[in-house]
């Protein structure tokens, strides 16, 4: 009788590499691999193939991507896959999930994300789409070649894909999407949850106000400072690049002690950790808690959310009367126009779901109002950001457990031998 189960390996490429086995597609021009920061990078991932006792199953397989949840420290990764065989069930969740759709009989991959892994000596670029596609693209070609090579051909991964992610990784999962498709693979589905994906207007609008009247909670303080990081002159390429519109404020004060934008991006690109980021962030939450941005940028959210203006970033007259006044937003709200997935999503043609709860208190719902075909896509979900989590997971991998390759893959032998 042949036995199956999987083989978990942590994978490492990069643009450059693979572009030794041919010209990586970007049909739209999106700009990951080629001339985006990274491109150069070692990036590293998470990697889980079925396999019987011959090695990897032979046949083509599809493939899916999990994008993982934020990791406020930097070797907090699914690469460093760890199960503790007496207690199984507290394997982390980046890693849990790869594993867990490895077993439907596809290949699994979960990218560690640009400054992370072996990348960790790069800045982190949170919600900035073109790293999770540079940091992702490469793993995904290499696993393609690697599964190839080490069978003689005999299994392939196909271009076929099934996208998943929660949180940032919703942002990320959606932007892995855009490069998978302008790359010319097909996808089978998104499932979105939770995700910042209007980083242009909700994030930092609705956001705002949560932030303000207290509703934010205190221990996820720390994605201030990660967010704010990635948009500060260290991404280059970025619109608002050496512009002197930093995200991050150029000094503040927490708690008594005085931080400078040195300090947050060096803490953030060496080991990170929750506690050290929120330390940089005052509390309780409220008005001071937005010391660490941008006092500019922080005026021209909080007026445009006062005069019920929750798309700033695409109101000229408020960046012109901002600019006049010697606080210039332009270059920041362009970074910001440039990473908001609004339009991306609402041009999507496969199939795809956001699920999202009404009472998440970390990425607010308006994320997801709005957008196209909004009552089919939307899978609404109770709970607070972590409680809604669990369940757009499962409804995640409930959606790829029910797929016909997977029925034939746990029903029958042949694609085992």
């Amino acid at each position: 009788m042949v036995q199956y189960g999987v083989q978990v390996r942590k994978i490492c490429s990069s643009c450059q590499e693979e572009e030794k086995f041919g010209p990586i597609i970007d049909k739209d021009d999106l700009g990951y691999c080629k001339g985006a920061y990274g491109r150069e990078a070692m990036v590293s991932g998470l990697m889980v193939v079925p396999i019987n006792s011959r090695g990897i199953k032979f046949g083509a397989m599809t493939s899916n991507i999990w994008s993982h949840v934020t990791s406020a420290a930097t070797c907090n990764i699914p690469s460093a896959f760890n199960v503790n065989k007496a207690n199984p069930g507290n394997t982390d969740i980046n890693a849990l999930v790869p594993l867990l759709l490895g077993t439907t009989g596809s290949a699994s991959i979960s990218p560690d994300n640009m400054g992370y892994g072996s990348s960790y000596n790069y800045f982190k670029g949170y919600l900035h789409k073109t790293q999770y596609q540079t940091s992702s693209m490469p793993l995904w070609l290499k696993a393609r070649r690697l599964v190839a090579e080490e069978t003689s051909c005999r299994s392939e991964i196909g271009k076929e894909v099934v996208i998943n992610g929660y949180s940032e990784g919703g942002y990320g999962a959606v932007s892995i999407a855009e490069a998978i498709e302008s790359y010319g693979g097909n996808i089978v589905k998104v499932t979105a949850g939770g995700g910042p994906y209007k980083t242009s207007s909700a994030v930092i609008t609705e956001g705002y106000k949560d932030v303000t009247s207290g509703n934010y909670p205190e221990y996820l303080r720390f994605y201030f400072p990660l967010v704010a990081q990635a948009y500060s002159s260290t991404y280059r390429g970025i619109e608002n690049f050496g512009s002197g519109q930093d995200l991050l404020s150029g000094s503040w004060v927490t708690n008594g002690k005085r931080y400078t934008k040195r300090d947050a991006i060096g803490i953030t690109t060496d080991l990170g950790g929750a506690n050290r980021l929120n330390e940089l962030v005052s509390t309780p939450m409220g008005d001071n808690s937005l010391s660490v941005w941008n006092q500019d940028f922080v005026k021209f959210i909080d007026e445009a959310v006062n005069d019920g203006v929750m798309k700033p970033c695409e109101n000229q007259a408020r960046i012109n009367q901002a600019s006049r006044e010697g606080r210039p937003v332009n270059r920041l709200c362009e970074a910001l126009l440039a990473n908001d997935l609004s339009d991306y999503i609402n041009s999507i043609t496969y199939p795809y779901n956001l699920c999202h709860s009404r009472d998440d208190e970390v990425v607010p719902v308006e994320n997801v109002q709005e957008e196209n075909d909004f009552t089919s896509a939307l899978i609404q979900v109770p709970g607070d950001h972590n409680e809604a989590g669990l369940m757009c997971i499962q409804e995640a991998v409930t959606f790829f457990v029910s797929l016909k390759w997977f029925v034939y893959f746990m029903s029958t032998e042949s694609l085992l031998t």
